[in-house]
């Protein structure tokens, strides 16, 4: 009778299918804690060498490097990864991979992987806990919609098309990785961990431009459906899944990258002297120049290890210390 029952009901419009299936997608939406990472790659592309435009293992390398500290917090990795790469002596690791590194390809991964330690450190502290209010300790919400704000805006630029169709892969930066946790840490991490953290951040680096156009907040030149769809989503059903989400409470990750702040004209001309100010630092510290203390968050809770996030990722290191 059931199965009749089911049968005889008339069926939604297909259209209204496709928008609750879209919605669905969106709403699982995850993302890093730190600066976004078009914001990194962006960055890393600008401290390119001439001669890595031909080597692509090299850029891939490079790339790779500017993600790795934020791997971790993707869906499908191992958080404490990232919290101690960020909160637990983070510039013993930038040391480490710096005097690591033998190869062309290794080297690019230390210069992206030190670009995105300053990065985070200059811009949390200058700029993104400026324009959200509070560290992330105190409001992660707002500090990750800032932060997806100046995605948005990037992804949105003709310049920077590229970041649509990234891809970002090497072994050799993974090994180097791994080996410089040893060094820093005195901990064993496996390869397979490590991978594992960068295939989960590479999958949402390359959903969430589709994840931004499609919900209104990044026009892509040229995609004038996407663009429309977008518009209709960002007038409709991408503010009642916010609101719903906020109802149930919850969801900050899926909230924040649904509600990410529009970037204003002053915040991309800060942005743009941040990215200058740290691409020259990078090179000086590649060159020897001291590198600044302190967490990459620029968060006071989190000084000395003070933090919950902190303690979490120490107790990982610990126990990784006892297996090694």
């Amino acid at each position: 009778m059931s199965w009749m029952l089911r049968r005889s009901a008339p069926r939604p419009p297909r259209g209204l299918i496709f928008c609750f299936c879209l919605l669905a997608q969106l709403a699982w939406a995850q993302g890093a804690a730190a600066l976004g990472p078009f914001t990194h790659l962006v960055l890393a592309r600008q401290l390119a060498e001439p001669a890595w435009a031909n080597q692509p293992a090299v850029m891939a390398a490079l790339y790779a490097g500017a993600l790795a500290p934020d791997a971790g917090y993707y869906p499908g990795a191992q958080e404490e990864l990232a919290q101690a790469a960020h909160l637990v002596r983070p510039w013993d690791m930038a040391h480490a991979l710096l005097e690591l590194a033998a190869t062309d390809e290794e080297r690019a991964f230390a210069r992206g992987y030190l670009s995105h330690a300053l990065l985070d450190r200059l811009g949390h502290e200058s700029l993104i806990n400026r324009l959200s209010g509070r560290p992330f300790s105190q409001d992660p919400l707002n500090h990750k919609r800032v932060e997806w704000g100046l995605d948005c805006w990037l992804l949105g630029q003709p310049q920077y098309q590229w970041l649509w169709e990234m891809g970002a892969d090497s072994p050799a930066g993974l090994d180097l990785w791994a080996r410089a946790w040893q060094r820093a840490h005195g901990v064993r991490v496996p390869p397979a961990l490590l991978a594992q953290a960068m295939a989960a951040e590479l999958a949402e680096v390359h959903r969430l431009p589709r994840v931004f156009w499609l919900s209104g907040q990044a026009k892509r030149p040229g995609g004038w459906a996407g663009n429309g769809l977008g518009w209709l989503m960002d007038y409709s059903l991408r503010p009642a899944a916010v609101g719903f989400m906020a109802w149930r409470g919850g969801y900050m990750n899926e909230r924040a990258v649904l509600s990410a702040r529009p970037a204003q004209a002053q915040d991309v001309a800060d942005l743009d002297a941040l990215l200058d100010q740290v691409a020259r630092q990078t090179r000086e510290a590649g060159q020897g120049a001291p590198l600044p203390g302190g967490n990459l968050d620029a968060d006071p809770a989190c000084h000395e290890q003070a933090c919950p996030e902190a303690r979490q990722a120490l107790r990982w290191l610990e126990a990784l210390a006892k297996g090694s």
